[in-house]
């Protein structure tokens, strides 16, 4: 199992670095996007062995990856956010507003972008990376005494995506009714046992057939998906909102109709309630796979 934790581990790490070059040019979206990605999968493969990989630098990796995770996912929210803004209402009032609106928010995203530029370019990220690198090929896990491993793999897989699968039916039992932050710890959930079973998708042994595997991936990347685009909905109108009141105090009584077009809040993903609709049945198909 070493030998798997640190191929996972070190292409992971590979793709990232590679990224590291679209990142010269603070607004390409895809490189921010793939490295945030690398991160996201090197994080899982952390949590997934960290029975076997846990020693002294363990905590101190995996916080300074929670870090650089979140420039990251800064970067990913302003992104979405620019790109949901509706265009500006006829009015010339309205017109000239909406454009502040939007130049306030591509402000934030270009400095969200610069942030991940000026940290990877900063001491700590590059020892984070250079630390990650020695901990992968020789760390202190590896002269450990422990049983686990010499598990073989597919039956410890298996065990550990059993109980994370046990855990995200559990939470999402209800899920038509959930708060917002509960469904937003089910997207986490979800978004974690795809990778971990991305991971050994092809390891015979880890589930009761492959079949079943590669459907418990689909399910869990389309509720991810659904859960997803909510959240992006809510924040965008949770930042108009925020956005008119604070322009109608500062113009004396300008209206939200005078910002946005006539009608409900603009909903850029179809509405809250499908893609509700497209979490409550990806769920239900993940609740009934029982891969293991």
């Amino acid at each position: 199992m070493p030998a798997a934790f640190q191929e996972i581990c070190q292409t992971c790490l590979h793709d990232f670095q590679l990224n590291l070059l679209g990142l010269e040019k603070s607004d390409n979206i895809e490189a921010f996007h793939q490295g945030r990605i690398a991160i996201r999968r090197l994080r899982a493969a952390m949590a997934f062995f960290k029975p076997m990989v846990f020693d002294s630098a363990y905590r101190r990796l995996r916080d300074e990856l929670k870090w650089l995770a979140g420039l990251f996912g800064a970067v990913r929210d302003m992104d979405v956010l620019r790109g949901n803004l509706p265009p500006p209402a006829p009015e010339d009032q309205a017109s000239m507003r909406a454009r502040e609106l939007a130049g306030d928010c591509e402000a934030k995203r270009l400095r969200a972008h610069q942030a991940v530029v000026e940290a990877l370019d900063g001491e700590r990220a590059r020892i984070l990376q250079l630390d990650l690198a020695v901990w992968i090929e020789d760390g202190r896990w590896q002269k450990q005494s422990s049983g686990i491993v010499e598990n073989p793999i597919p039956g410890y897989a298996g065990a550990r995506l059993g109980k994370r699968y046990e855990k995200l039916v559990k939470l999402g039992a209800d899920l038509a009714r959930l708060a917002s932050g509960a469904r937003h710890q089910i997207r986490i959930e979800a978004k974690k046992l795809r990778y971990m079973a991305e991971f050994v998708g092809d390891v015979p042994g880890v589930a009761k057939d492959r079949k079943r595997l590669k459907e418990l991936i689909d399910c869990c990347e389309k509720l991810q998906a659904a859960l997803g685009a909510i959240r992006d909905e809510e924040a965008m109108v949770e930042f108009m909102e925020n956005a008119v009141r604070v322009g109608a105090d500062a113009a004396n009584g300008l209206t939200k109709t005078a910002i946005l077009p006539a009608g409900p809040p603009p909903r850029p993903n179809g509405g809250i309630a499908k893609e509700l609709q497209k979490a409550v049945r990806s769920y239900s198909k993940l609740a009934a796979i029982k891969a293991f």
